[in-house]
């Protein structure tokens, strides 16, 4: 798959006729998973999902490729790993599959971006490789988005140097050696944060960041970047009624040039916005209270979030995610439940999904749809989650949720087999448990360290010798009270020369990292 699959789809009209179209749930090995992407590979499709182990203490990843008919083919599993929501990059040039995400457990926070090179046949891994933010000894790094751009893997999120801001990484596709790493901020705003939620190549070979300001209001910006890593251009939407509103703004540039994306819209709720091609003004809205027929069986007034669109090969808007519908028709609360709709080019609604489980136990539907993709005969497959209730704690009195993948596969017009295309809700199958003879994908097993630090005490002029040349090397030197005084950063290296002449005479504290563990602490006197 080439780089323009991230950008939007288009071509030739779709076939309306439903084929092998279904809604499945899948439960591996009886444990929590949620899908986030899926991207077709050959004649079948991978998924990627997280997962979480049953006594809640550790975060997996897998990719699970399966067929049209979302029958299991394989499965991977990569140990104290989070992917991101576009986690799959696929060179198909090269013939390699990167898996991109962060390392994590559930007892710690995320402290690099992780990224695993696999076999294109086999998925087993090749090499692993992880980027830290120099700024920082040990940052908070949560990473959202990762493609190929202008012959290098990029990969983006959300870094901490103070404040929250994007950080991007740029790695030789070769070997994975980082070439460049960006931060994105404003320094004038100390304590606004900002994420990118969307990352995508426009039709001028710009890297484009849909991102958003979190803590003052709802700004939303498109961020653009040249090929020489340099900011091209920056558009903000500003909106002070939103604050604290959850909209993702996803999105992608249009064939016909536009721009569409998700913000949070005046009365509170998501808005679909497109933006004229040169002046970026936005010329059309799809307003979910506004649009919707004055008769309309959708709920106006109640919650939704969008969490990816894509361009149909029509010209369409396909978006996925979830809605709240506390009244829906149907034995259910729609407590944020999957939601997949399809809007054309002027922002008119075509038709709108919402799914509802079948559980016995829970009144509650709560799940989401991540990740979609338009087949070549104009289908759509969606990927999410769905909590399915399956246990009652009689403790508790209440249901144990567990998310399981949600796969729902349609025809163009909304269509599903077995179901009345006419309806707007369709109920959910019941769970299928499957087995999947999972290969876990572990790291290097830790091994002992031999690091020696001299002199000690000296004038200001400190040598570390390591044992060997570690991944990544980074050294934090403390004063006495904890606080940070320098930090130095090595990807690769066995020896460390210091000067820190500079600072006052004094006992202060060194910790050696290689990558986020800790292989060497003591205290240093400078004379």
């Amino acid at each position: 798959m080439r780089i323009m699959l991230i950008i939007c789809f288009f071509s030739a009209a779709f076939i309306t006729q439903a084929q092998n179209s279904y809604i499945k749930v899948l439960d591996i090995s009886g444990t929590n998973e949620i899908a986030k992407q899926i991207l077709p590979f050959g004649e079948n499709f991978l998924v990627s999902y997280q997962h979480i182990n049953n006594n809640y203490t550790r975060i997996f990843s897998g990719i699970l490729e399966i067929d049209k008919n979302a029958n299991f083919v394989r499965d991977k599993r990569f140990i104290d790993f989070s992917n991101n929501f576009n986690a799959i990059v696929i060179d198909s040039i090269r013939d390699k599959i990167f898996y991109t995400g962060e390392e994590y457990t559930l007892t710690n926070i995320p402290q690099s971006y992780r990224i695993y090179e696999l076999d294109h046949n086999t998925l087993d891994s090749i090499r692993m490789i992880e980027v830290i933010d120099s700024n920082r000894i040990y940052p908070i790094i949560y990473q959202f988005n990762s493609l190929i751009y202008n012959d290098q893997l990029v990969v983006s999120g959300q870094g901490n140097t103070p404040n929250n801001h994007i950080m991007t990484a740029y790695l030789n596709l070769d070997d994975l050696s980082v070439d460049t790493i960006i931060h994105i901020g404003e320094p004038e705003h100390p304590y606004n944060s900002i994420a990118s939620f969307e990352l995508y190549v426009d039709g001028n070979g710009n890297l484009v960041h849909h991102a958003k300001y979190i803590n003052f209001g709802d700004t939303t910006a498109i961020i653009k970047f040249s090929k020489k890593k340099e900011i091209h251009q920056i558009i903000k939407h500003e909106n002070k009624d939103c604050r604290g509103r959850n909209a993702y703004p996803c999105g992608c540039q249009l064939s016909d040039g536009r721009t569409v994306y998700n913000r949070c819209g005046t009365d509170g709720l998501p808005e679909i916005v497109f933006l004229a091609d040169s002046t970026y003004d936005i010329v059309d809205k799809f307003e979910w209270r506004k649009n919707l027929p004055a008769e309309s069986p959708y709920p106006g007034k109640q919650g939704r979030r969008i969490y990816k669109l894509i361009e149909a090969r029509n010209g369409d808007i396909i978006g996925v995610g979830s809605i709240r519908w506390l009244d829906a028709p149907t034995p259910n609360v729609l407590a944020f439940a999957p939601l997949i709709f399809r809007i054309n080019n002027k922002g008119e609604l075509l038709w709108y999904k919402g799914l509802f489980n079948t559980s016995d136990i829970s009144f509650n539907t709560i799940g989401a749809l991540y990740g979609v993709t338009e087949l070549e005969d104009g289908s759509i497959m969606a990927v999410g989650d769905l909590n399915s209730d399956i246990e009652y704690d009689s403790v508790l009195r209440r249901p144990v949720f567990q998310p399981d993948i949600l796969i729902v596969r349609m025809s163009a017009d909304g269509c599903i087999d077995g179901y009345d295309c006419d309806d707007i809700l369709y109920k959910v199958p019941e769970v299928t448990s499957l087995t999947t003879s999972t290969q876990d994908v572990t790291l290097p097993t830790t091994k002992k360290h031999h690091v020696k630090v001299y002199p000690n005490p000296s004038s200001g002029f400190l040598s570390i010798d390591l044992d060997d040349r570690y991944r990544r090397v980074m050294i934090g030197i403390y004063n006495m009270q904890g606080q940070l005084m320098e930090k130095y950063y090595d990807l690769s290296t066995d020896k460390v020369e210091l000067n820190l002449s500079h600072l006052p005479t004094a006992t202060y504290v060194y910790k050696i990292y290689d990558g986020a563990e800790l292989i060497k602490t003591g205290e240093w006197v400078k004379m």
